[in-house]
């Protein structure tokens, strides 16, 4: 039951994390807002890229 709880706590605090992340970061980017968001994005879809890719290879989640 602890497992379900924090695990769901997790996903919840990830899920409004990443907004609140993508907007600092858009008003920080001066110039450029729209490079900046598109670089967050890309970052995470690299993330994904490589934990998946670990995956293939190993056999072993990261």
């Amino acid at each position: 039951m602890a497992t379900v709880v924090l695990v769901t706590v997790m996903g919840v605090t990830g899920f409004t994390a990443a907004p609140v992340l993508c907007a600092l970061v858009v008003r920080f980017a001066g110039s450029a807002p729209t490079l900046a968001s598109a670089l967050g994005s890309s970052a995470a879809d690299v993330g994904i890229a490589v934990g998946s890719a670990h995956d293939q290879v190993t056999g072993l989640p990261l």
